[in-house]
């Protein structure tokens, strides 16, 4: 948990790590053709709960600049399974 306090202080840090990352593997995956990566996410992006259990239909709630990278990063690998499936 010390992460999130500290991406207030750093948060081009997490920009670079969450959402370059994996902006650059997703991108080196379809350029080396690689049939499956597994990207990986936190309950952080849910922010406080509104219901119990979370499941992947809440609602996200950016509540730190960590978790904002997060959904960015969860959005940019949704974005290549766009592109594979319409290719």
């Amino acid at each position: 948990m010390i992460a999130i306090p500290y991406s207030y202080v750093a948060p081009d840090s997490y920009v670079d790590t969450n959402i370059k990352g994996t902006l650059n593997i997703c991108q080196a995956a379809l350029d080396n053709g690689v049939q499956r990566v597994i990207h990986t996410s936190t309950s952080e992006v849910y922010g406080t709960a509104q219901y119990v259990p979370i499941d992947e239909k809440h609602p996200l709630q950016p509540q730190s600049p960590y978790s904002a990278s997060k959904i960015a990063a969860d959005a940019m690998a949704m974005s290549f399974i766009i592109l594979l499936t319409y290719q």
